[in-house]
């Protein structure tokens, strides 16, 4: 099996210095542990799968699954999007001139 070059201007991620692999754990560390988006998401959340419960909707279950942490990925893809169209981020700009 054949490895694919790097070339020696961009960094192999796979070969860190020892403080780099700290600083790597130290942020996943951080970035995993619950926020408090994460705790009012699932409040509402259950409040709304309650209702949709005591309602006999499952079209509002599923609307409540939708609110649960599990959609943050999906909201903040969407934002991203939503910015991507609205500003039209695809198109190169022009650089000015020195």
């Amino acid at each position: 099996m054949s490895s694919i070059p790097v070339p020696k201007n961009v960094h192999n991620p796979l070969h860190l210095t020892r403080g780099e692999r700290e600083k790597a754990r130290a942020e996943i560390i951080i970035n995993t542990l619950p926020s408090g988006t994460f705790f009012a998401m699932n409040f509402l959340a259950s409040v709304i799968a309650g209702y949709g419960l005591l309602q006999d909707s499952p079209a509002v279950v599923i609307g409540a699954m939708l609110v649960a942490h599990a959609a943050y990925p999906l909201l903040v893809s969407a934002g991203l999007l939503l910015i991507v169209l609205l500003f039209d981020l695809t198109k190169p700009r022009p650089t000015p001139a020195a």
